[in-house]
């Protein structure tokens, strides 16, 4: 059940994620990356059925996924990756939640020469859509191969 749930939802977001690049919403489209991420993440760490805290981890999903019981983002991938990724979500959620450190990814050239801040599209930083759209690929690969993984184990009978 959790994986249904949870695979439907990277799934929507990878999707939205395209839209707002193809109409050049780049920076609505990077803020959700984070959060595409973090479904993909916690479906492969439910999947494992990992401890954390001497709980398994479904348990607490199945509880309700609280904030002080369920583990942050980065530790997720620390566990799953053996610290191989130490500090990977700074940027993403320095981009969630506002700090002053996103805002480099909303900079735009203005017609002066100076630089300003975009409230609308980014039609001028190809690296920033690549960038956006590689992590965006990553993420939905890494999310085909849990589905295989977890659906591959499901017995369906008709």
């Amino acid at each position: 059940m959790a994986a249904s749930q949870i695979i439907s939802q990277t799934i929507s977001i990878a999707l939205s994620i395209r839209e707002l690049v193809r109409q050049g919403y780049l920076f609505g489209a990077f803020v959700l990356i984070r959060p595409l991420a973090e479904r993909s993440v916690i479906a492969l760490f439910l999947s494992e059925n990992y401890k954390y805290k001497n709980r398994y981890a479904v348990d607490i999903w199945k509880n309700g996924w609280k904030y002080n019981e369920r583990p942050s983002l980065q530790n997720m991938i620390d566990v799953i990756s053996k610290n191989t990724f130490p500090g990977v979500t700074k940027l993403w959620n320095s981009l969630t939640h506002g700090d002053p450190d996103s805002s480099i990814w909303n900079m735009i050239w203005l017609d002066d020469g100076n630089v300003g801040y975009s409230v609308s599209k980014i039609i001028d930083d190809p690296a920033m859509c690549d960038r956006i759209c590689y992590e965006t690929l990553s993420w939905s690969v890494a999310t085909l191969g849990i589905m295989t993984k977890v659906f591959s184990e499901v017995n369906i009978s008709i």
